[in-house]
């Protein structure tokens, strides 16, 4: 999570406060003799303590959170949680995530998937449930909670993320499947086409991957994945041409056109020949 700077400014006084009250109580024990001022420093030690700790931990269930997590995963959350006190445990939750504490995420997502009055929101909470697993490489239990989640709603993003689980477990089939139905579900979204051309492309099956990046760069010109996988079709089905035009475009999207290039030779494609 990005900070601003007054966060560090804030940050290090309450530091220097910490250190500023040591330092007094160490005077006033040693040379003075004093110990009536220690209840007073623990105090301040304490507070300064939860400062930082509730700095540190992003100020979950805070209201700019909640806009920026709402902003996010506006297609998922949707209108699911108008309980204020579940909602706040969700994005806590979120926050959590965010922070790289997994196991304190996932025990609040499945006390709240557990009590979810409705099918949205054990749809929200499966799906989150299953990124948390997707983040750490659990792809295993991912998948279940993935498929989980889609049991409650067909869903896009849940199913795209489903079939990259599925390719990077090696299970390309089912991986086509969960990609194909994200498509068809929402044909204006260039993501599905674009994972279906990166899996057609690592299958070898490079004309139908070609259609597929092509369908997502008609919708979308601005995806370097799309032109990624564009290039390297174009060049294991011998058009040079082809090849590099998909590559500039790759490079002007942000992507390393010459790292596409050793990649495109190392699978010896033709056009090096």
């Amino acid at each position: 999570m990005k900070r601003k700077p007054i966060f560090y400014i804030v940050l290090i006084v309450i530091i220097l406060l910490a250190l500023a009250t040591a330092g007094l109580l160490v005077y006033e024990i040693a040379v003075e003799g004093r110990t009536d001022s220690i209840p007073r420093a623990v105090v301040i030690f304490l507070s300064c303590a939860l400062a930082i700790g509730k700095m540190l931990s992003g100020g979950q269930g805070s209201k700019q959170s909640r806009a920026a997590y709402e902003s996010a995963y506006a297609n998922i959350i949707g209108g699911s949680f108008t309980d204020k006190a579940r909602a706040k445990k969700l994005y806590t939750a979120l926050d959590r995530r965010n922070l790289g504490r997994y196991k304190s995420a996932l025990a609040i997502l499945n006390k709240l998937y557990e009590s979810a009055p409705n099918r949205d929101e054990k749809f929200v909470t499966a799906f989150f449930i299953a990124i948390c697993y997707d983040d750490v490489g659990a792809y295993i239990p991912a998948i279940k909670w993935y498929e989980c989640a889609i049991g409650y709603k067909r869903h896009t993003t849940a199913l795209s993320n489903l079939g990259i689980c599925y390719k990077r477990m090696g299970n390309l089939d089912k991986a086509i499947l969960a990609y194909e139905e994200a498509s068809l579900l929402d044909p204006s979204n260039p993501n599905p086409y674009v994972n279906l051309a990166s899996i057609y492309v690592f299958d070898g099956r490079y004309d139908t991957a070609l259609e597929f990046a092509d369908k997502a760069i008609a919708l979308n010109a601005g995806i370097a994945a799309a032109y990624s996988a564009r290039a390297i079709a174009c060049a294991m089905l011998g058009d040079r041409d082809g090849f590099y035009a998909a590559t500039r475009a790759y490079a002007l999207n942000g992507g390393d056109g010459k790292g596409l290039e050793q990649l495109a030779r190392s699978m010896m494609a033709p056009i090096f020949d």
